[in-house]
């Protein structure tokens, strides 16, 4: 199904790709969305593969319509900001949350990850127009608590701020939407997920400056000649050392690309005692370790994590991405995480 949207030309980014390489004009990227929307349906419901599907599976390409479609929107809110143009009439009508939200579609990632953008580069300067408030944070708040409603509201402010707390990214920010949450929230899971993040983030802080947690010092390394090590014996390796880790992993892109960026800041902090280790989530392999040197442009203190992001550590920070980077002091104390 996806690939005969994509031979009819009805992916959203054959209509986005344009807009952003400056060759169709705003307002005619705007008709393009309701064509695209229209288009996209007519297709499914003429596609006699489309009226075999499970329903269940028939609302799925349904709903990514709708996903798409406002993606489609918040392209043009993010085009318009980047390049200082006024929010035109019909764009603005678009933008109104009546017309942007549909709680039906709270089940998908997608739909509950593009309301940054949404918020950011949309709602708070529409604020600061109408509104003429300076205070930044000041305006996302609104935006957040006050444009957006019900349960959409409190899944998106539930969403910034558990990512805001699992990135130990916290600001005053942070602190006013977790406020106004908990006076406008009625939805469960959202109350819940928020519950936990704070949980989280409160117990993973009060390691900060303690000797390893055994969740973590227990956690199941080898190293480079495959012997197999704690987290807590690796680390007194370099006891007298500051220990600038990052848990990573050769699929990661971006955990690539950091890479020559740690061995110029490693050559600026020579004369510092402190020690770059990595520790990757890949499973052993026959050329597991020559890659690593490749990619990473050093042989020294690498090691493996046995289990992967399901380690022990993982497990009880309630982490699970990369890159991930770790901070210790000479005395193998979490700094910073």
């Amino acid at each position: 199904m996806y690939s005969a949207l994509d031979s009819a030309g009805l992916l959203d980014c054959n209509y986005s790709r344009p807009l952003n390489q400056r060759l169709v004009k705003p307002e005619d990227f705007l008709v393009s969305i309701q064509d695209f929307r229209h288009r996209r349906f007519d297709f499914l419901k003429s596609d006699a593969r489309f009226k075999q599907l499970n329903p269940l599976f028939a609302k799925l390409f349904n709903d990514q319509v709708e996903i798409e479609y406002r993606s489609l929107i918040n392209t043009l809110i993010s085009y318009s900001f980047l390049n200082d143009l006024p929010f035109g009439s019909k764009l603005i009508e678009y933008m109104q949350v009546s017309n942007f939200t549909n709680d039906s579609l709270t089940d998908y990632s997608e739909y509950i990850d593009m309301f940054g953008h949404y918020i950011w580069y949309g709602k708070q300067l529409e604020i600061k127009k109408n509104n003429a408030i300076v205070d930044q944070d000041r305006r996302l708040l609104i935006a957040y608590k006050d444009s957006l409603q019900g349960k959409i509201r409190d899944i998106v402010m539930a969403d910034r701020i558990c990512y805001d707390l699992s990135r130990y990214d916290y600001t005053e920010l942070d602190s006013m939407l977790i406020n106004a949450f908990h006076k406008v929230a009625t939805d469960k899971k959202a109350i819940t997920a928020v519950k936990r993040s704070l949980f989280e983030y409160d117990r993973n802080t009060k390691l900060i400056g303690k000797p390893l947690h055994d969740a973590i010092a227990q956690t199941r390394l080898a190293d480079t000649s495959n012997v197999e090590l704690s987290f807590g014996e690796m680390l007194s390796r370099y006891k007298g050392k500051v220990v600038y880790l990052e848990i990573w992993s050769l699929a990661c892109g971006p955990c690539r690309a950091a890479m020559p960026q740690s061995r110029q800041m490693e050559k600026e902090l020579s004369d510092l005692p402190i020690k770059f280790v990595y520790i990757t989530n890949d499973m052993n392999s026959k050329n597991l370790w020559k890659d690593v040197f490749t990619v990473s442009g050093t042989q020294e203190n690498h090691y493996r994590s046995i289990d992967g992001s399901s380690s022990s550590m993982n497990k009880f920070m309630n982490c699970t991405i990369v890159p991930w980077y770790l901070l210790f002091d000479k005395e193998g104390h979490l700094v910073s995480f």
